[in-house]
C-alpha cells in the first residue's frame, strides 16, 4: 500500500554555538586582555567579569562587539574570573562558557618598603607545575604568624619532596617589583632567612634584575639570562636557625625606574635535608647618602694618626669620623669624634 506524507509549518531553529579557548593576556595591575575563539558567525558577545570569590549572576555586565575584550579599571593584586556567551544574528544566545581565572599584578612598591607577610602582600609566584612551590602561610615564621616559604602542599607545611629523580626537580620563583627613586645610588636589602636543603643542589638564591625579565618556572637564573646581579650568599642553604642578612647594593642602573627582586628556590631529585627555604621581614630602602669606602691608615706619630678614605659617590658636604681604643662599632646614635670637609683627617 502507498503512504502519503503531509508537511506543514516547518521552521528551522538556528543553533548558537559557544565560544572556546578562553584566555587572559597582557595582564597589568588594572587591565587585562580577554580573548576566546568564536565558532558562530557573529559580531557580538557578552562577558561577565567579576572577582573570583563572587558567585556569577548569569547576566552580562559587559556587552562586547567582536573580540578580544580589553578589561580596564581592575583592582591590583586581585583574583578575577570571567564568563562569555555568544549573541547570534537571530538574537539568540549560547550558553555561558567559563570561568576563566586570572590575577592582576601588584603595583610596584615605593621605597622604603617592608613586608612581614602577615596580610595582603605584593609578592608574585611563578611556580608552574613544579612539585615544590613558593607559598605564604603559617607553617614557619620568625616574627608575627606568617612568612614566605617553599612547600610541597601549597603552604600547609614548610617541607619539600626530596627524592624521585627528574620528576621533582624544581626551579620556582617569588618576586616583588619596586620603584627606585631618581637619584638613588644604593639600596639596602634586608631579610630573615632559614632553610637547610642540600648545599648547592637544594637552595635559595636572591637576584636584583630589570622588570623586563620574567623568570620561567623550571629554568635556573644566571647573571646572563636575567641581566641582573645575585644578592648575598652564593647559596642560601644549611641555615638551621632564622638569620638576618643585610646587604648594600649598587642601584644606579635602576634610579628613576622599577627593579625586581627575585627569590629563587632550586632542588634536584637526589635527596636533601628538611626544611626548604623560608623568608620573613623583607625590607628595602633607598640610600641617598652613600658611605665612603677604602678606609686607610696613612701614617702616625706617638700622639697622632693620619687617615684617609675614598669619597662617597653622593658627594657629601662633609664626613663624620669616629675612633676608639675598643672594637665596639659605632651606631647611628654614637657621637662622632670629629668632622672633615675632605677625604682625610688627623686623629
Amino acid at each position: 500500500t502507498g503512504k502519503i506524507w503531509y508537511i506543514d509549518d516547518v521552521s528551522v531553529i538556528e543553533d548558537c554555538p559557544e565560544v572556546t579557548d578562553l584566555t587572559a593576556t597582557n595582564i597589568t595591575n588594572s587591565t587585562a586582555t580577554l580573548g576566546w575563539t568564536t565558532v558562530a558567525p557573529t559580531a557580538e558577545h557578552e562577558v561577565e567579569l567579576i572577582p573570583a570569590a563572587q558567585a556569577p549572576t548569569g547576566f552580562a555586565n559587559q556587552p562586547v562587539t567582536g573580540e578580544p575584550f580589553n578589561a580596564t579599571g581592575l583592582t591590583e593584586n586581585t583574583d578575577y574570573k570571567y564568563y562569555v556567551r555568544t549573541k547570534c544574528f537571530n538574537n539568540t544566545f549560547s550558553g555561558w562558557v567559563g570561568p576563566f581565572n586570572f590575577r592582576t599584578t601588584p603595583i610596584p612598591a615605593a621605597l622604603p618598603y617592608t613586608e612581614g607577610f602577615e596580610g595582603v602582600h605584593g609578592f608574585e609566584f611563578l611556580n608552574g607545575t613544579q612539585t615544590n612551590k613558593w607559598a605564604v602561610g603559617t607553617a614557619t615564621f620568625n616574627t608575627g604568624a606568617k612568612s614566605l616559604y617553599v612547600s610541597n602542599d601549597n603552604g600547609v607545611s614548610n617541607a619539600y619532596t626530596l627524592t624521585g629523580g627528574t620528576t621533582i626537580v624544581s626551579n620556582v620563583f617569588s618576586y616583588r617589583d619596586l620603584v627606585i627613586p631618581a637619584g638613588t645610588n644604593e639600596i639596602n636589602v634586608k631579610f630573615d632567612f632559614k632553610g637547610r636543603g642540600a648545599g648547592t643542589s637544594d637552595r635559595v638564591r636572591v637576584w636584583l634584575v630589570p622588570t623586563t625579565f620574567t623568570p620561567e618556572p623550571g629554568t635556573a637564573l644566571t647573571a646572563v639570562n636575567t641581566g641582573g646581579v645575585q644578592i648575598g650568599l652564593t647559596n642560601f642553604s644549611n641555615i638551621t636557625n632564622w638569620t638576618t642578612y643585610d646587604y648594600i647594593l649598587d642601584a644606579t642602573a635602576y634610579a628613576g625606574r622599577n627593579a625586581r627582586i627575585i627569590f629563587e628556590w632550586r632542588n634536584d631529585g637526589s635527596g636533601g635535608t628538611q626544611p626548604p627555604g623560608a623568608v620573613d621581614n623583607f625590607m628595602v630602602k633607598a640610600i641617598t647618602c652613600t658611605v665612603p669606602s677604602a678606609l686607610t691608615f696613612v701614617s702616625s706619630t706617638t700622639t697622632t694618626a693620619n687617615i684617609s678614605w675614598t669619597a662617597s659617590p653622593s658627594n657629601p658636604a662633609s664626613y663624620d669620623y669616629y675612633h676608639s681604643t675598643t672594637n665596639t662599632a659605632p651606631t647611628d646614635t654614637t657621637v662622632p669624634t670629629g668632622q672633615s670637609n675632605t677625604t682625610s683627617a688627623t686623629l
